[in-house]
């Protein structure tokens, strides 16, 4: 059922969900879910978004699902959200484009984020993940896609992943073959 409501007035259950559709048929559209239990303290809320959508030209938002619950399973807070975009972003068009990562299959790159709270008193704890590629240029002569895959920790901590897949030759040939790359950056308490 979209809607329902259950319990007696010193306890109530509500669970809902629809599906949004923000600024006519061409606009924002989405579903919303949710529940709150009075009795047992909790709620939740999940969104989610096919992507597609042109608020601006030159950009299209990704797809993302997003959810996030209060006192589950004795969590304060637990908060967790994805975007994957579907196709590749331009930041300078013909020189610069976010793609999806060389090996993952993807058009587009993604942005995870998870967030969680034990108790009112704690310290939130997250981290931030990203997952594409950098294409500079097309065509002849292009270097081969960086694939990058990195986090950012609650508490300082932060890698990156950088590869690609493919030897490069920007000469053309076996003139200035340069290998296929890869290298991780960490850091960690102030050290590299």
């Amino acid at each position: 059922a979209p809607f329902s409501v259950s319990g007696a007035p010193s306890a109530l259950a509500v669970t809902a969900s629809s599906s949004v559709l923000v600024g006519g048929g061409a606009g924002f559209n989405g579903t919303l879910a949710g529940t709150l239990d009075t009795k047992a303290g909790t709620a939740t809320l999940a969104i989610a978004h096919p992507g597609g959508w042109s608020p601006l030209p030159g950009f299209v938002t990704p797809a993302f699902t997003g959810s996030v619950a209060f006192g589950v399973g004795g969590t304060r807070l637990e908060l967790s959200a994805l975007a994957q975009w579907g196709e590749p972003t331009a930041v300078v068009p013909d020189l610069l484009r976010f793609v999806g990562h060389p090996s993952s299959g993807s058009a587009g790159a993604s942005v995870q984020v998870n967030l969680s709270q034990a108790t009112n008193e704690s310290d939130a704890v997250y981290d931030v993940r990203f997952e594409g590629g950098l294409e500079l240029g097309s065509g002849t002569g292009a270097p081969p896609v960086l694939g990058v895959r990195g986090v950012v920790r609650s508490g300082g901590e932060a890698s990156l992943q950088l590869e690609t897949l493919e030897q490069w030759s920007p000469l053309g040939g076996d003139l200035l073959a340069l290998p296929a790359m890869q290298g991780d950056l960490t850091v960690s308490g102030g050290l590299v």
